[in-house]
């Protein structure tokens, strides 16, 4: 399965290869996770029989994580290619052995018990170390390829995520890459599952003894922006109370952009728009703005390219004083595989390729 010495064998002893170590330690991760699974769902007299990371098989984890994800177990044979009574047997099978209910159960779906949600985690976090051990098992060999597990929030999916993708595929040609998008939550709970390995976009304020780690890139500023021939696009300097007299479509509730638009009415003593419309798409906002006289605040990255086509104008209504930080989230305990360290390189470039290149929306940036 590996196609490489693990061990080189002297006349006394055996000696680890690099390759060997390098699964060794993404193998002792995997089962700190599966221990730490044995703490959570097994009591406190059985947690050092080890019933997960001991005696549960493979077959019965991926069972557990199939259900969890698809909600029943009909739709997590079809996804996996097995039979109802095969997924059954295993669920029932890794229930009795930790003599408790993983799931509990409804006419319509399977939802996951505090206990189960730590499996399925603890689970997926495993299974994502021993992947990384066999990427960097076939690096050493001379293999350039691996997999990128990306979130990509909405200000970095324009240029910074795919300038930094192609140019790590430069050097790591034969690289597996997915890309999901999605608020930060959503994505938040994604990177702690293990079903993705980094979040690009604006970085979140972290209470203390957060399981995340930010790493800054630069700091971002939001721009408001109409059609082309908007009414106030012809206005030298409009005014915020001006801007505030029209229709806008704004981020989530909670987004920093947000946050940070409305905290800059509040402090100017204005009223906050009278009627708004919530999206976090690109495609739905520029849609919106095309067809009426609403305004949006984005950051400048999101519509270089509508900009730069003439479709929608940045206004000059000064929005210097809010700035958020954007940079990369991962897991406080991950170690990057060689291909990400590339791709968190990449990004780095990316960011000076797009100030030296755009400098004059960027003046914030580093």
């Amino acid at each position: 399965m590996i196609g490489t010495p693990l061990f080189q064998r002297g006349t006394s002893r055996l000696t680890t290869t690099e390759q060997g170590m390098a699964l060794c330690r993404r193998t002792r991760r995997a089962l700190d996770h599966l221990e730490t699974a044995d703490a959570a769902v097994t009591p406190a007299p059985d947690a050092a029989r080890r019933l997960i990371s001991a005696q549960t098989s493979e077959n019965e984890l991926q069972a557990v994580i199939a259900i969890a994800e698809c909600g029943t177990i009909t739709a997590a044979a079809r996804r996996e290619g097995l039979s109802q009574p095969a997924l059954t047997r295993s669920l029932r099978k890794l229930e009795n052995r930790v003599g408790q209910a993983l799931f509990h159960r409804t006419t319509e779906r399977m939802r996951l018990t505090p206990a189960g949600e730590t499996l399925v985690r603890r689970a997926k976090l495993a299974f994502s170390e021993l992947r990384h051990g066999f990427e960097e098992v076939a690096l050493i060999q001379g293999a350039r390829g691996g997999e990128l597990r990306l979130g990509a929030l909405p200000l970095t999916r324009a240029r910074l995520v795919p300038f930094a993708i192609d140019a790590v595929l430069t050097t790591f040609p034969e690289a597996r890459v997915s890309v999901v998008d999605g608020t930060y939550s959503s994505l938040a709970t994604s990177l702690r599952n293990g079903d993705i390995d980094m979040i690009v976009g604006s970085i979140r304020a972290a209470p203390p003894g957060t399981d995340l780690s930010s790493q800054w890139l630069f700091d971002d500023s939001m721009v408001a922006v109409a059609r082309t021939g908007h009414p106030l696009a012809g206005n030298a300097a409009p005014s915020l109370a001006a801007c505030l007299r029209h229709d806008w479509v704004l981020p989530l509730p909670g987004v920093p952009l947000r946050m940070e638009f409305e905290a800059l009415i509040d402090s100017a003593g204005l009223p906050r728009p009278g009627h708004v419309i919530e999206a976090d798409s690109l495609a739905i906002v520029r849609t919106l703005l095309l067809g009426s006289d609403r305004l949006a605040v984005v950051s400048h990255h999101q519509v270089h390219y509508e900009t730069s086509a003439g479709q929608l104008v940045v206004l000059p209504v000064d929005f210097s004083a809010a700035v958020r930080p954007v940079g990369w989230t991962v897991r406080r305990d991950y170690i990057p595989t060689s291909l990400m360290q590339a791709f968190q390189q990449e990004l780095r470039r990316a960011v000076s390729r797009i100030t030296s290149t755009d400098n004059h929306h960027t003046r914030d940036m580093i």
